[in-house]
């Protein structure tokens, strides 16, 4: 769905099994749309027919959600309850009243046998925030490498990563700024987890 509230929305959570087999070709301007892009009870995976998401990776290409002159309104990207892996080549999200990413998944990532989530973003990434946490995780496995992340005045968290695994990197121009509930919050899982930037708390 494309239209002047929301970017992007996929709702799988009806029934059946929707999938997304290809991602690379997306760009959602900011101040045309309210909203980034939601989707919910989704499967990443370039194969549908093998059950396993093992060398099924979908490719995400380059997303630009907003710009840092035009930032989208509310919240970029928010993946809930997906499973699948998804791999981008260069991810910016640039929004001013919500989560930058926030993603979720019902699992812990085992491609063997078709259950959890995983996101990969290579060095050259940007996530910048009004009103929200940068980055918020719950049961995913990352490789995510961020040149810079940025929170400012979020209602919430700066950073959340919750029953994390994998890699998460943010370099040092990365800054949070005044959260409500903390910087930085990790609780469970198995993340290396490196974040060079400032956190300035009131």
């Amino acid at each position: 769905t494309v239209d002047a509230v929301r970017g992007v929305s996929l709702n799988g959570s009806g029934g059946g099994q929707l999938f997304v087999t290809d991602f690379s070709t997306l760009g959602i301007n900011g101040g045309i749309v309210a909203e980034g892009l939601y989707l919910d009870t989704v499967v990443f995976d370039s194969d549908p027919a093998d059950p396993d998401f093992s060398g099924d990776t979908v490719i995400g290409g380059t997303l630009s959600v907003g710009s840092g002159a035009d930032p989208v309104d509310t919240f970029g990207i928010v993946l809930n309850n997906v499973s699948g892996d998804l791999s981008f080549t260069d991810l910016d999200i640039f929004t001013t009243n919500g989560v930058g990413l926030r993603c979720t998944s019902g699992a812990v990532f085992d491609p063997a046998n078709g259950a959890g989530f995983r996101l990969t973003t290579p060095a050259g990434s940007t996530v910048s925030a009004v009103g929200g946490p940068a980055v918020d995780l719950n049961q995913v496995t990352t490789n995510l490498t961020f040149d810079d992340i940025s929170s400012t005045n979020s209602a919430t968290v700066g950073l959340q990563l919750v029953q994390t695994n994998g890699s998460f990197f943010a370099g040092a121009t990365s800054q949070i700024v005044n959260p409500t509930s903390g910087g930085v919050n990790l609780s469970g899982g198995n993340v290396s987890f490196t974040y060079n930037g400032t956190i300035n708390n009131t």
